[in-house]
């Protein structure tokens, strides 16, 4: 076949496209999957102590006894308390078949403890000797609300719930 009987081909030039949308630089992404890992930590963290292990319990805090210094819906990070309670620590005790917050007043020669909360006049007058379950090291705004809310969403799917 001699050149001069292929048929003729026509090229099409394109028109110049739009630059495409750069992706994210390298420290963005970076910084968006540090966040990302982080926030798992502390959905973990927050698992764990919801549950409860040796070293810490989150408890949410659902009255307003202490206030200003805790508030409705705080969640407080409480560890074991430890071998001498001073007067000026909050401490999580159970009262009967509930959990209460309060403030350490005084303790008593015989080790009893005089509590009461931060917006109370009065000192509490407990029917039973309380039992410390810890005291509280951290609080974290609002986060009790959200527990609150998982637990009650558990509750009312589970059956017979």
């Amino acid at each position: 076949m001699d050149a001069r009987t292929l048929p003729a081909v026509r090229y099409r030039t394109l028109a110049p496209s739009r630059p495409a949308t750069p992706a994210p630089g390298p420290l963005l992404g970076r910084l968006v999957d540090l966040l990302l890992w982080l926030l798992l930590a502390f959905m973990i963290f927050v698992a764990a102590g919801t549950f409860g292990n040796r070293w810490y319990r989150i408890v949410a805090l659902e009255g307003g006894s202490m206030s200003p210094t805790l508030q409705y819906g705080d969640a407080l990070i409480v560890t074991p308390p430890p071998t001498a309670l001073e007067p000026g620590m909050i401490v999580v005790m159970r009262v009967g078949g509930a959990l209460v917050t309060h403030r350490i007043v005084a303790v008593l020669p015989d080790g009893e403890l005089v509590t009461r909360g931060d917006a109370n006049r009065a000192v509490d007058r407990w029917p039973s000797r309380p039992s410390v379950v810890g005291i509280c090291r951290l609080r974290i705004p609002y986060l009790g609300g959200l527990i609150n809310g998982g637990h009650e969403a558990l509750t009312a799917l589970a059956p017979g719930g």
